[in-house]
């Protein structure tokens, strides 16, 4: 709908031409009831806050950490990180006392703004979820050979560590770090990296770069997976911030290994979906191999993390509570 000022990898919800196109469009609109901005950056948070003024009951997102200390100090280039540290902690903070309510991903943000002085029953707790019927489930043998992997592997039953999609390059060499150790003790070991990891990966004996995975094949990759990895580093883009590829890996139906930072570790105590470690690759390493020697374990976290998928992470339980939300806000 709008072309906008910069070109899209510059952009960041930083092109105010976007946002003053964007802000006048709202303006010739009939007032709505509730506006949800999932951003509060220039090209949301200044629309939004106009349809606010126009009658609509403003709800405002928070699902990543984004400012001082957080994602944008995982920026690679150093002066970008310099640019967008003071303008991402402005917009992350800046505006979020408007609001009529607010919707947060993790119970980290959830204490930042409480503790800016936003009214705790006005924010609801709001995790991403997943459609676990839309993903084709297999046994790791029969996923292994739909997927031709036998000839990179030593059999079809050689134990594959699972991780998808996107990596901060410190999570990565955690990642790395701790399948090396595993290999020590599981010397056929193998990791599958699936889809494209934003992240320049060294070579690995046993590392399997799947590279661009549809949609449709995503169910069959982490089926051919014994085990899933969550790799987080104690950091506060890591505690501020909800992995959405968790609820892929509850889909799936395989156990889930991950670091204990942020809400993900009494996520996994709570639906017995998988074991949670400290954050060192030592003991990502330990978890990662204790699940891969025992299958029946590896059966019983595996069956926890599909029910977690089809019960609470669902869609349309989270939906459900998301309604509730706009019904309390819009009558409060």
């Amino acid at each position: 709908m709008f072309s906008g000022m910069l070109p899209p990898r510059w952009r960041y919800g930083y092109d105010f031409v976007e946002a003053a196109r964007r802000t006048a469009w709202v303006r010739r609109q009939q007032p709505w009831d509730i506006v949800h901005a999932f951003d509060s950056r220039p090209t949301v948070i200044y629309p939004a806050l106009t349809a606010q003024k126009q009658g609509a009951q403003l709800i405002l997102d928070w699902s990543d950490w984004f400012g001082r200390g957080g994602a944008v100090e995982e920026r690679k280039n150093p002066l970008l990180r310099a640019v967008l540290r003071p303008l991402e902690t402005f917009y992350e903070e800046h505006y979020r006392l408007r609001a009529d309510g607010a919707t947060v991903i993790t119970s980290a943000l959830r204490k930042r703004l409480e503790g800016m002085g936003y009214p705790k029953g006005q924010i609801l707790s709001l995790r991403n979820g997943v459609y676990p019927e839309r993903f084709h489930i297999a046994s790791p043998e029969e996923a292994r050979a739909a997927l031709g992997l036998l000839p990179v592997l030593d059999a079809l039953d050689t134990p594959i560590i699972g991780y998808l999609r996107n990596l901060f390059p410190r999570d990565a060499r955690l990642l790395l770090e701790a399948f090396i150790r595993v290999q020590k003790v599981l010397p056929n070991a193998h990791l599958a990296i699936i889809g494209d990891p934003k992240t320049r990966l060294p070579f690995a004996r046993g590392l399997i770069q799947a590279g661009f995975v549809a949609s449709d094949a995503l169910g069959t990759w982490l089926s051919a997976c014994d085990v899933l990895a969550l790799p987080l580093n104690d950091t506060v883009a890591n505690q501020g911030r909800w992995p959405s590829k968790l609820g892929d890996y509850f889909a799936a139906g395989r156990p889930v290994v991950a670091c204990d930072v942020g809400d993900v570790g009494a996520v996994l105590r709570e639906t017995e979906a998988g074991v949670a470690t400290r954050p060192t690759a030592e003991a990502l390493a330990e978890g990662l191999a204790t699940l891969l020697r025992d299958a029946a374990l590896r059966r019983e976290m595996g069956a926890a993390a599909r029910r977690a998928a089809e019960t609470v992470f669902h869609w349309e339980h989270i939906g459900g509570q998301l309604v509730e939300f706009y019904e309390y806000i819009l009558h409060a």
